[in-house]
């Protein structure tokens, strides 16, 4: 984590002998904490299957992608909505998205989750206070929370389990090995595409576990064919693909959901991407 200094302003007051000579003096602050690297960071907050941002109501999901180097971890933060300024979020040192043995981390990492209070305002009955959103007009309406700052939820209301509201799932999707290693996939596996929601391009990944004719087709929702991306043998192993969000006659494509299908063999699979223009 990244330690910020905040701009403030400093009142020197004295009581000088008057007529003193007055003698100018600099001041310089360092941030001197040890910075950490990001190598991705972004929003998320368009649903699947909708290409407009909003919240997620029950059965919904928001998806995204990126891609990180081995030690890295995921930070993430996304509001409790019955309630005045309640955030759902990993611990301070994020999750974990590689194993010690160097191997990705792949599952349902929610017991890593966790309800914290923003510090912004007094908490109300989740789902009833009149500062909460839905409820409320601007922004932080209600009163000042007398304790401005970030914890963990622990006041006289009752909320529901971490996991009876939101499930996190994290899938390796990129090459599983450790370096200097390179094995062959032991199934024949079409990835979700990376960055998702993208533009104006996107990287489509597929494992095969043996040497086969492939095709891989972006179709729209209407099940019409854009674009056809693979057309061909291909050997064992891990394959990238970049679409660049244009049709087959070099056209762009309209902001939308689209469907990639990958055929080998006697095999397919079909995935479901979105594109932003």
């Amino acid at each position: 984590m990244k330690t910020l200094l905040l701009t403030a302003f400093a009142l020197i007051c004295l009581c000088a002998t008057a007529n003193a000579q007055q003698t100018f003096f600099r001041v310089r602050i360092d941030n001197v904490a040890e910075a950490f690297t990001y190598p991705s960071s972004g929003v998320f907050n368009t649903p699947e299957d909708s290409t407009n941002a909003g919240p997620l109501g029950p059965g919904a999901a928001y998806e995204f992608t990126f891609d990180a180097p081995p030690g890295a971890s995921l930070s993430f933060a996304t509001m409790f909505v019955p309630s005045n300024d309640l955030f759902f979020a990993p611990d301070e040192n994020g999750v974990a998205l590689w194993n010690p043995d160097g191997t990705q981390v792949s599952g349902d990492v929610t017991a890593q989750v966790l309800l914290w209070d923003a510090g912004t305002e007094e908490n109300e009955e989740p789902g009833v206070g009149p500062n909460q959103v839905m409820r409320q007009g601007p922004a932080n309406t209600g009163p000042d929370d007398p304790d401005a700052t970030v914890r963990l939820v622990n006041d006289a209301f009752t909320y529901p389990a971490v996991s009876d509201v939101i499930r996190v799932i994290i899938e390796a999707i990129g090459p599983t090995a450790i370096e200097g290693q390179d094995p062959v996939p032991n199934r024949f596996t079409l990835h979700q595409n990376y960055p998702n929601p993208f533009n104006p391009e996107t990287t489509i990944a597929f494992d095969l576990h043996q040497a086969a004719p492939v095709r891989l087709t972006v179709y729209n929702i209407l099940g019409q064919q854009v674009a056809n991306l693979v057309d061909g043998f291909r050997s064992a192993g891990t394959h990238q693909v970049q679409w660049n969000g244009r049709d087959s006659r070099g056209f762009r494509a309209a902001t939308g959901i689209y469907l990639y299908k990958l055929d080998v063999g006697g095999s397919t699979a079909v995935r479901k991407m979105v594109l932003l223009q």
